[in-house]
């Protein structure tokens, strides 16, 4: 969050935020550390966060703020990974109010996070390989009885 919102919020000495790009593995020691992750995303109605997955699979507490058609609120709510959302659907104020208590609740340890891994397994490169291979195998079987 910018500084301004962070003084807003009430929760300066409470986040880092680090601006510049750091290399990939570096990220990924980065997100195991932190606390809580926050994914923003676009206006764009059809942008998805293309790391979402690997976000979500560290296990910890998630806040999403993306577009209302996004998929990542649809990911988001089956698999129960932390808060999600909308920036089309509720003012500013509401937003961070919402954010703030999420946060709170968080830092205080009162969110736990309870991962649905069986609405996750689908989003699993494993499931995704498993259903194209079933595809073909019925392009297959369908051709031979031909």
């Amino acid at each position: 969050f910018p500084v301004t919102i962070n003084i807003q919020l009430g929760i300066k000495d409470n986040v880092v935020e680090i601006t510049k790009r750091i290399p990939y593995f570096q990220s990924l020691k980065v997100l195991s550390e932190a606390d809580i992750l926050f994914v923003p995303g676009s206006d764009n109605i059809g942008y998805t966060a293309s790391k979402i997955y690997s976000y979500a699979w560290l296990g910890k507490p998630l806040l999403t703020l993306f577009h209302s058609s996004s998929s990542v609120n649809t990911f988001m709510e089956e698999c129960n990974i932390g808060l999600s959302l909308q920036f089309d659907k509720k003012e500013e104020s509401d937003l961070i109010d919402d954010i703030k208590t999420f946060l709170l609740k968080v830092i205080k340890g009162e969110f736990k996070i309870q991962v649905d891994w069986d609405n996750f397994d689908k989003y699993t490169a494993a499931f995704q390989v498993k259903k194209q291979v079933e595809l073909f195998n019925n392009v297959i079987e369908n051709n031979e009885q031909e």
